[in-house]
């Protein structure tokens, strides 16, 4: 069609690049982003109509009062935008990242960023129910919201990384530690594990074992880590790397091609990976304990897993 008009935006405000339209093609969500006087940067969608010639209708800036908007997904009804609304920190304040639905035709806003306790973000619809994907206990785990704000847990083995929909199956991108990324067919009505539809580096799986560690700290709270180790047992005790991740909000969930352990341990050596506080999958306390507490909590914390699991008899 004809070239749309230019939409004038304000002059501290520009388009992130970020793009979703709905499936009848009338409708679109594009992210902006806001500079403030201080230098930060405050991130909302841009909402818009799409006139049958081509041509751009009104549109409107959509911003949440203490949260950034990012990475938008439209419904296959062309009703909603799902997206992720990630709560603005301050040094009081931890962030969590949840899930709010805008309303295409009116920007009415669902807000279900505390239905979970651990950080959701949306992947992709199926009918009118949202998967979305969040961290749990040393695995990103795949997840269907309803329209409520209620969610299930959906099956499935390793670390979700992006997700797709093709009628009743998920397309699903997962990795773990030990294992390299792969996409595997996930039934979404069906008690179906998944079926691994492409693999292709599935020679590069290691000979190694990875093992769950946990080490308690004074006050009974529970701290885990992973342990990889030679897949034949040690004859006499290994010398120990230990690695911390960084984001701070992250975790060990995933294989990587560039912080991978399996190398060191065809060695001779073993790798500890530790998730301290700030580490993501194990609820909000554990971000908002490590918040601002970086000595304290998330370095005390980091040396007493060292100290209480690297003396520990692999065998």
């Amino acid at each position: 069609g004809p070239a749309a008009p230019a939409r004038a935006l304000e002059p501290d405000v520009e388009l992130t690049g970020e793009l979703a339209l709905t499936p009848d093609g009338l409708h679109g969500a594009a992210g902006l982003a806001r500079t403030l006087p201080d230098g930060n940067r405050r991130f909302g969608l841009y909402l818009f109509a799409l006139e049958e010639e081509g041509a751009a209708g009104a549109g409107r800036a959509f911003w949440k009062t203490g949260a950034d908007l990012s990475a938008p997904v439209a419904s296959p009804d062309s009703a909603w935008f799902a997206c992720t609304a990630e709560r603005i920190s301050t040094p009081e304040l931890a962030p969590h990242r949840g899930v709010l639905f805008i309303a295409t035709d009116s920007g009415l806003a669902k807000d279900f960023t505390d239905v979970h306790d651990d950080w959701l973000e949306p992947q992709a619809w199926h009918g009118d129910e949202l998967l979305c994907i969040g961290a749990v206990d040393g695995r990103r785990r795949l997840w269907r919201m309803a329209a409520t704000g209620a969610i299930t847990l959906l099956d499935l083995e390793g670390s979700a990384a992006s997700v797709t929909v093709n009628e009743d199956e998920a397309l699903v991108v997962r990795s773990s530690i030990d294992c390299p990324p792969e996409v595997v067919a996930l039934k979404l009505y069906a008690s179906d594990p998944g079926a691994i539809v492409y693999a292709p580096a599935v020679a590069a799986r290691p000979p190694g074992r990875l093992e769950r560690q946990e080490w308690h700290d004074e006050d009974g709270t529970a701290w885990r880590a992973w342990l990889c180790l030679p897949g034949e047992e040690p004859s006499k005790p290994l010398p120990v790397l230990v690695w911390c991740h960084g984001g701070p909000m992250l975790s060990w969930t995933d294989w990587s091609w560039r912080w991978n352990p399996w190398p060191f341990v065809a060695d001779g050596h073993a790798v500890l990976m530790i998730d301290p506080p700030l580490s993501l999958g194990y609820g909000k306390q554990t971000i908002a304990r490590g918040w601002g507490h970086w000595l304290t909590e998330v370095a005390r914390v980091a040396v007493g897993q060292v100290r209480g699991l690297i003396g520990r008899d692999p065998r």
